[in-house]
């Protein structure tokens, strides 16, 4: 069963040879919370509003391909079975 729904999260739902966009988005809404942790640790990878400004993109992105990536990943999962009856 946790095979089965770690499979369904990562593999694409549109092209099985890839990863989903899910997984894309999670990965890179993750860059800006390491980014976060990096600067509280005193870790500067840059200028700070310039790292800042970094984590924010990254992690709108993020979110904005996690979510895109979960509605068509449920929608395509919906709609396989009923393709398959015809």
């Amino acid at each position: 069963m946790i095979n089965k729904f770690l499979t369904w999260l990562v593999v694409s739902s549109a092209n099985p040879n890839e990863f989903s966009m899910t997984l894309k988005g999670l990965l890179i809404t993750n860059i800006g919370v390491i980014m976060f942790i990096l600067h509280i640790c005193n870790i500067s990878l840059s200028m700070d509003q310039v790292t800042n400004l970094i984590g924010l993109v990254t992690g709108f992105c993020g979110s904005a391909l996690l979510v895109v990536g979960l509605i068509r990943k449920i929608y395509l999962t919906i709609k396989k079975p009923a393709d398959s009856q015809i």
